[in-house]
């Protein structure tokens, strides 16, 4: 699956402005697994297992072109049985026809997700996250059909920036994860 989105970075105000823009479907909490190797990280791969209630999830997620804060990617899922301290390579190669080093857990980040989806072929994320003692906030409009003008529309009347180029969650979580290991 070709997933298409927007990520905008907001600050807690933001993040509460956009909250009252939505008409909310649901709220979910989400817990990313975060899993690296030498092949994911020269490729900013992005290797999880998610976890939504009792049910997880195996995600690869491989970029194919990024600017400014749209990013494409191609993703990849399975269903299994839970959390692993190692993802096998004959499983990833398995789900993705690509070549993987096993992968070994780093961590995790859990999010806090309002969800709004104001057509049939767009998706927003209202997302608070936690990882090493650190909250951001993040606004996902995730999306099939055509650009979704009208609700970067709605943010920028908010005050809310929509043009800034960011980093993901699992780049920042990167970030974070290097900065544990080197002290």
């Amino acid at each position: 699956m070709i997933e298409k989105e927007i990520k905008i970075m907001m600050n807690e105000e933001e993040y509460n402005k956009a909250l009252a823009l939505f008409k909310l479907d649901k709220v979910i909490v989400q817990k990313n697994h975060y899993y690296s190797c030498e092949v994911s990280f020269r490729r900013n791969i992005t290797i999880r297992i998610r976890e939504i209630g009792n049910k997880f999830f195996l995600q690869v997620k491989v970029p194919v072109s990024e600017e400014r804060n749209l990013s494409v990617k191609r993703e990849y899922e399975a269903e299994v049985n839970g959390v692993t301290p190692v993802i096998a390579a004959q499983k990833l190669y398995e789900l993705t026809g690509t070549e993987f080093d096993e992968a070994r857990y780093m961590g995790i980040l859990e999010t806090h997700r309002s969800i709004c989806r104001p057509n049939s072929h767009t998706e927003i994320c209202i997302d608070r996250n936690i990882y090493f003692g650190i909250v951001d906030y993040e606004l996902e409009i995730e999306y099939t059909g055509e650009y979704p003008s009208e609700q970067l529309a709605l943010l920028n009347e908010a005050g809310i920036n929509c043009d800034k180029a960011l980093m993901g969650k699992y780049s920042r979580f990167i970030v974070e994860y290097m900065k544990t290991q080197s002290s």
